[in-house]
């Protein structure tokens, strides 16, 4: 089966697999191809030509970044998948307004999506209960670690 044929998510799984790949050329490579095949997806999909839709609530769960206790614990893992996201072109998510609400790729628009969508989960959970923030305390970790993160990489 050719990568042209795979689905977004089958995509997605590559995409995960060229982040722990020994041989840097060929990740790249891999990456490279699915960075190709998603823009011309994006393109056919912001003109309303690509109905296949990826079955998630938004770009971050459509990467795989996860946080908290039944998330990705390992900050260098959460951080590469921050870093495909800056990146690479966002598959179809939602509908292609949503889409077109990311910037293109290493975009300033991109950056700022990225952290304000961090910045959103964060405030949105320090704003609960005492007894729920307790319960998302290793959740605002994660975002409030990967928001330093972003600040040094983008500035």
């Amino acid at each position: 089966m050719s990568l042209q044929n795979k689905t977004d998510k089958q995509l997605m799984n590559l995409l995960h697999n060229t982040m722990t790949h020994p041989d840097r050329d060929r990740a790249n490579a891999a990456k490279n191809a699915v960075y190709e095949i998603w823009s011309k997806r994006n393109t056919r999909f912001s003109r309303g030509l690509e109905t296949r839709v990826m079955p998630w609530d938004g770009v971050l769960s459509a990467f795989g970044y996860h946080v908290g206790d039944s998330g990705i614990s390992s900050s260098r893992k959460r951080q590469s998948i921050l870093e495909h996201i800056l990146e690479a072109p966002i598959p179809p998510v939602k509908d292609p307004a949503y889409t077109r609400e990311w910037g293109k790729p290493m975009s300033k628009a991109r950056k700022t999506k990225l952290k304000n969508a961090l910045k959103g989960l964060h405030y949105g959970c320090s704003q609960r209960s005492d007894n729920d923030q307790l319960s998302y305390s290793r959740a605002m970790s994660h975002w409030q670690s990967d928001l330093e993160y972003l600040e040094r990489l983008c500035g």
